[in-house]
């Protein structure tokens, strides 16, 4: 692994911990002494840090936590809305080619070990949650698709995690990935496309209520 990716991997880590905090600028030089890391490919990873909207860059000063706007998270669930529905239906057309059977064994695998880690700690299972998403939106095999889902993992993983306040929150998004599931297998277009979006809208007003908090902080 390069500096970069290793100063990256640390400040991901980090932020998704809650080990920032959002009133702080924290110093760049700093941190990236403290790693024994130089400051180009430090600088580097904060760009991309930036870029996934993780943090946000404060010219001659070093960086805070990026604060979600109400925009972003509505536009976030728009692209995921359509990106997923679309991979969801393009599996179901599929479903009989090689290709596609390895995607609903993997989903099927995914779902055995969200029930497995269910108890676990939020951050783990939020990994295998976006897993889910991700093995979906996969079977299209279209790279701009693909990117840009994965530019939203941070956003998605963080407000999953904090739906996840809710106790039943992880049974629901268990059962809610089943449906999506059986649909896919059923053949059934109509309860696919509503099973994924159901699901990808169901935590949306609990998310905008978190964002108006955190903008109020």
């Amino acid at each position: 692994m390069s500096l970069q990716e290793n100063a990256y991997s640390y400040l991901k880590k980090e932020i998704l911990a809650h080990h920032f905090d959002y009133q702080k600028v924290y110093s760049a030089t700093k941190i990236a002494n403290q790693l024994s890391i130089s400051r180009t490919p430090f600088r580097n990873a904060l760009q991309n840090l930036s870029q996934e909207k993780y943090i946000d860059i404060i010219p001659n000063k070093g960086f805070m936590l990026h604060r979600l706007t109400e925009k972003e998270v509505i536009e976030m669930y728009e692209v995921r809305s359509a990106i997923e529905s679309y991979s969801a239906y393009y599996l179901l057309q599929n479903q009989q080619q090689n290709f596609a059977k390895d995607i609903t064994s993997k989903l099927k695998k995914s779902l055995l070990k969200q029930a497995k880690i269910i108890e676990k700690d939020d951050i783990t299972f939020s990994k295998e949650d976006f897993n889910f998403h991700r093995i979906l939106v996969s079977s299209t095999k279209n790279q701009v698709f693909i990117d840009l889902h994965n530019r939203y993992s941070y956003m998605i993983k963080l407000l999953a995690i904090n739906a996840y306040k809710n106790s039943n929150r992880k049974k629901e998004v268990i059962a809610e990935h089943q449906q999506i599931y059986d649909a896919i297998m059923s053949k059934d277009a109509t309860l696919t496309l509503t099973s994924v979006l159901d699901h990808i809208n169901s935590p949306k007003n609990l998310d905008l209520k978190t964002i108006r908090h955190q903008i109020n902080i």
